[in-house]
């Protein structure tokens, strides 16, 4: 579970690379530092969760802090389907990041306290590789089809 975690919050990351220009014609987002603040603000949260999240978990445990921030993941990776202007999805994607960071901030402990050392290599080797195939495989996708390419009238 903390491997997948971990492997759809990096994914999350990069997965609206290929959707970015679409996004700012919808939003109305000029091309630029804008609309690229769009896809890395995911990331800028990402590296500043654990430090928020990392010393909570001492407090209230590994696992409550990653059900609450997979919670925010989730919640706030959905609410960007239903923004409606540039600073509402990136609000979102901010707190969407925040949330994803869990997973990937404590895994590796989740992971340890799991196995005795002798087991971990192959279970900590899985969850990197998660995290390192995320970001790799979500801009992979279909390109938007321009009206010139259309080989069937548009209704």
């Amino acid at each position: 579970m903390v491997s997948s975690f971990a492997f759809l919050s990096p994914l999350c990351s990069s997965i609206t690379a290929p959707a970015l220009s679409s996004i700012g014609k919808d939003l109305r987002i000029p091309f630029g530092a804008e609309l690229q603040l769009v896809l890395s603000i995911f990331l800028l949260a990402y590296a500043i969760g654990p430090f928020i999240l990392s010393p909570c978990s001492e407090v209230w445990g590994r696992v409550p802090v990653i059900r609450f921030g997979n919670m925010v993941f989730i919640l706030f990776t959905a609410l960007c389907g239903a923004a409606t202007s540039q600073s509402q999805i990136t609000a979102f994607r901010f707190l969407a990041g925040l949330g994803g960071s869990a997973s990937v901030g404590m895994g590796s402990g989740v992971l340890t306290d799991c196995w005795r050392p002798e087991e971990r290599g192959r279970g900590i080797a899985v969850y990197q590789l998660t995290q390192v195939l995320g970001p790799a495989i979500g801009p992979i996708g279909k390109p938007p089809e321009s009206k010139s390419q259309r080989l069937v009238p548009a209704d």
